[in-house]
């Protein structure tokens, strides 16, 4: 049996009518995903103290609204966090932002020559001015003679 006219349009009308709501749904998903600019992001994924050594574990990565995220945090992946440091007196909480002022390189923590020492080497710290010092000629990461009397 063949279709009527009124249900070859009926038919036409129904395809209209779903294509119209696919059009439109597909047109707000994309101009809501375009104006949200998703970012993907690391945040702490537990409390990290003060000069610790950020591990895989400590991190969690989210995808959240570009206009979100503060100007000054990390937009990068764990992969380039990882193995990095917490700066001294700058813990990162639980949930919160990696902030650039708060990981740093093992190189850049004020006592990194002591996190670098290896079995047997002990660090001896001496108080140097201008005058002990053999005219400011001592500098980190300068090895001296120490003689004990």
């Amino acid at each position: 049996m063949k279709p009527s006219k009124f249900q070859k349009k009926q038919i036409v009308a129904v395809g209209l009518a779903a294509a119209t709501v696919a059009g439109i749904y597909g047109y707000n998903h994309f101009a809501v995903e375009n104006a949200v600019k998703p970012t993907k992001i690391v945040v702490a994924a537990k409390d990290i103290p003060a000069h610790t050594e950020i591990k895989e574990d400590m991190l969690v990565e989210r995808t959240l609204p570009g206009d979100a995220i503060p100007p000054n945090a990390l937009r990068v992946s764990k992969k380039d966090v990882v193995g990095k440091w917490t700066s001294d007196g700058q813990p990162i909480t639980e949930n919160s932002y990696l902030f650039k002022n708060k990981v740093v390189k093992k190189e850049e923590l004020p006592d990194s020559a002591i996190l670098n020492l290896k079995d047997g080497e002990v660090a001896f710290p001496l108080l140097v001015d201008l005058e002990t010092s053999s005219g400011n000629s001592i500098i980190p990461n300068t090895y001296v003679d120490l003689y004990f009397k």
